[in-house]
């Protein structure tokens, strides 16, 4: 696959010297920001860590790249950031959210951007999320969860841990309590630790990450369902949130939270940097991918290199936006009330 990514790449942008050199000379010395929308301690910002490290080897002209952390909303203040005030010469780049779409969509009133103007760099992971639950919570499975409140945290309405949630109060009568306010995944997890609260969802490199011992259903916690397009192999054993839906209507709305997962890790840049900058950025991007020294340092870390090419990043931003107008309404509708 990152052979073809390369070609595409390279095809595409008419590879040659002259480009090569033009952009060595314009990344030479300066300072590349990439806009992470989480806090350092947790699997976004450990990712953004590592990219920001191979990217600063493989940019022409080798820009010190610096993670810039803006965790807040769920994402949606990082956004709002890149499409209004980031720079547009190539110099600011924007892991993007995995939930920008759906944020979009459900949340139209509380966002400042369009996700379609991001400009597609590239996917470097696909990542499924799952729920985690405290072993000793009230309740431990989607029927117990349908008798005993269970408290999840959230960092904020418009997260996807929040989302997923009340849509499964609103189908499945679970009787979830939300905490919203977390500054990031890695407060909720301190929290869960702590027995603040009894579950939390997360992507599921944040967990073999940080709680090895939850995917595995040891000690603290244990895995009850995830969220993806399709099973990740590490929890081929849990259920997908679509195989839990009992009708048309909540598995729309379900493959709809789903799809952000397709994203991962994706990186982005914001309207108006020119191509020529994001052919560069976006053959970098490829050479990470390919350098030895990162494949192995993601594997050590249990991160999975499920990559794609711009083209691929744009094919599932236009397919979420797709979604059926009466599927976005119907998840406006719930997930709002009370």
């Amino acid at each position: 696959m990152l052979r073809a990514i390369a070609a595409a790449v390279l095809v595409a942008s008419g590879w040659a010297a002259g480009p090569v050199m033009a952009q060595k000379s314009f990344f030479k010395d300066k300072v590349v920001h990439l806009i992470i929308p989480a806090g350092p301690g947790g699997a976004f910002g450990i990712f953004g860590q590592i990219l920001a490290k191979f990217l600063t080897k493989q940019i022409p002209g080798n820009p010190q790249v610096v993670p810039q952390y803006m965790n807040g909303a769920g994402g949606i203040r990082a956004s709002n950031y890149v499409a209004n005030n980031a720079a547009t010469d190539g110099t600011t780049i924007y892991l993007i959210h995995e939930s920008a779409i759906t944020h979009q969509l459900l949340f139209p009133d509380q966002v400042m951007y369009d996700a379609h103007k991001f400009i597609p760099i590239g996917i470097l992971s696909s990542l499924n999320s799952a729920l985690a639950v405290r072993n000793d919570a009230p309740a431990v499975d989607l029927s117990g969860f349908k008798q005993k409140e269970i408290v999840l945290g959230s960092t904020g309405r418009g997260s996807y841990e929040f989302v997923v949630p009340m849509l499964m109060n609103r189908f499945q009568n679970t009787k979830f309590k939300m905490i919203t306010g977390f500054p990031g995944t890695n407060d909720m997890i301190l929290a869960l630790d702590r027995g603040e609260i009894h579950g939390m969802l997360a992507s599921l490199l944040a967990f073999e990450t940080s709680r090895p011992d939850w995917v595995n259903g040891k000690e603290v916690a244990r895995i009850v369902f995830q969220i993806g397009a399709r099973a990740d192999p590490a929890i081929s054993n849990v259920p997908l949130l679509t195989d839990l839906a009992i009708s048309e209507e909540e598995r729309a709305l379900y493959s709809l939270m789903s799809l952000e997962r397709s994203l991962g890790r994706a990186l982005v840049a914001p309207e108006g940097v020119p191509e020529s900058r994001i052919q560069v950025l976006r053959a970098s991007l490829v050479a990470v991918l390919n350098d030895g020294e990162f494949k192995t340092l993601c594997a050590e870390r249990g991160i999975p290199l499920i990559s794609g090419t711009a083209e691929d990043l744009k094919a599932v931003i236009d397919k979420a936006f797709a979604t059926s107008p009466s599927v976005v309404m119907a998840a406006r509708k719930y997930i709002t009330e009370k």
